[in-house]
């Protein structure tokens, strides 16, 4: 058993299991999320069974009806995984079984096999959130306790329960601050860095969910397009850090005028996106409207009025993402074409 557990930790340490977002897939349609798990899955299994048979050969039936169960309950979490999906879920049993499987060695194997507490301890900030995993590992190592106190003496048990706990702790912290260094790094790949609203790519992102949502609840969902009017007169006349304290200002307007279900994004230059959700047509339209007022009576220059255009397009069922913009900028290429600082809604529902 021990020598199973330090294999998943070295799996494990290549890419916590539970940091992976689900909507990244690979080209067997299946997320990263559960590639891993299964592949930790069928690994484990093939690295234990050869471990059955050399005990069973040694007359350790206990111990082999362990790594039976090992591989039995394995091939269970691998299948759940694959007919239901649910990642989430299979985590969080498979740290509780591999743990209680560890305890269980321990109970019947004695001190020989204390010293797997560690890498089995650690593995489980890999699979689920600190807190659980912390949890977790705080009964196993009260499960522990029994064993270690009647094996060793009083100073050599606390010192090693102390020394577990110390490992948990540095465990923990490096699982917290991994978590804050990919939000960090998250932040940089979505976030455009001058206004703090999405980028293109987690705009294309986010429209893939909602198509989806779309497609399960019939949401209405709408897209407004935003764009500057004569926004180079703005840089080329006052400069470009005047131009990016525009570009804030008007972010921080239309953030201000959104629901938290609801995402703003920059889609380069003076141009932002407004992803809304609940919100047909009509809803679109007015809140279009809102914005474009909000924006020409803010004064953002007083020496230059600042105004906007504003397209709009509600998505149709089985529409496409890349077709829902591209009508939301027809909208807006006619609003620009009519003298600008307005608001024109696509109706068109052909896709």
């Amino acid at each position: 058993m021990p020598r199973h557990i330090s294999l998943l930790v070295s799996m494990l340490a290549a890419q916590p299991v539970w940091m992976e977002r689900p909507r990244r897939r690979h080209l067997n349609g299946r997320t990263t999320e559960e590639s891993v798990l299964l592949a930790l899955c069928v690994v484990g299994a093939l690295a234990v069974a050869p471990f059955i048979i050399l005990r069973l050969l040694r007359g350790d039936w206990l111990l082999a009806g362990i790594d039976a169960s090992l591989v039995v309950g394995v091939a269970i979490l691998a299948t759940y995984v694959w007919t239901t999906r649910r990642v989430r879920n299979a985590s969080i049993v498979l740290t509780v079984f591999y743990l209680s499987l560890m305890v269980l060695v321990v109970h019947i194997d004695g001190m020989q096999s204390i010293y797997w507490a560690y890498p089995s301890m650690a593995a489980a900030y890999f699979i689920v959130r600190p807190k659980e995993a912390a949890a977790l590992n705080i009964l196993a190592m009260l499960a522990l306790i029994p064993v270690i106190s009647q094996a060793m003496a009083p100073i050599s048990s606390i010192g090693l329960i102390i020394t577990l706990a110390t490992s948990n702790l540095f465990s923990f912290i490096f699982a917290l601050r991994t978590i804050q260094h990919r939000e960090q790094l998250t932040a940089l790949a979505s976030r455009d860095p001058l206004t703090g609203a999405g980028n293109r790519r987690s705009l294309q992102e986010r429209l893939q969910e909602v198509i989806a949502i779309k497609e399960r609840q019939k949401e209405n969902v709408s897209v407004v397009v935003v764009d500057l009017d004569h926004f180079k007169i703005v840089n080329d006349t006052f400069g470009h850090g005047v131009g990016d304290e525009v570009l804030m200002r008007i972010a921080e307007i239309i953030r201000a005028r959104i629901r938290i279900t609801d995402g703003l994004y920059r889609l380069g230059g003076d141009e932002f996106a407004v992803v809304l959700m609940s919100a047909n047509l009509t809803v679109a339209s007015r809140f279009a409207e809102q914005i474009r007022k909000l924006i020409f009576d803010a004064n953002l220059l007083p020496q230059h009025r600042i105004t906007v255009s504003l397209g709009a397009a509600e998505l149709q069922p089985r529409e496409t993402a890349e077709s829902l913009m591209e009508r939301a900028d027809v909208a807006l290429y006619e609003a620009k074409h009519n003298g600008r600082n307005q608001t024109k809604i696509n109706t068109d529902i052909s896709t």
